[in-house]
């Protein structure tokens, strides 16, 4: 996967393991990434998003739906999205 926490850029790699149709499991393994020294709510805002991936241990989705929910071990939603 790539991405980007609104300041620098990151590379990383994920394995999915279904579970149902809506839910189950994920590991998010975060690699190199730029590093950008940027405005200082911007650095928090970023800190803030990896660290909650650094969280995430399962997703969720409604079928049919277009949002899909990433969480921790306990089921709390530390991210959401809309798939595109």
């Amino acid at each position: 996967m790539s991405g980007s926490d609104g300041c620098n850029s990151f590379q990383g790699t994920y394995i999915v393991q279904p579970s149902g149709k809506s839910l189950g499991g994920l590991s998010l393994s975060l690699g190199p990434g730029t590093t950008l020294a940027c405005a200082e709510d911007v650095m928090t805002q970023a800190q803030s998003f990896r660290t909650a991936l650094g969280l995430v241990t399962a997703y969720s989705y409604p079928p049919k739906g277009l949002l899909l929910g990433l969480l921790d071990q306990s089921g709390t939603e530390v991210l959401s999205g809309e798939l595109q």
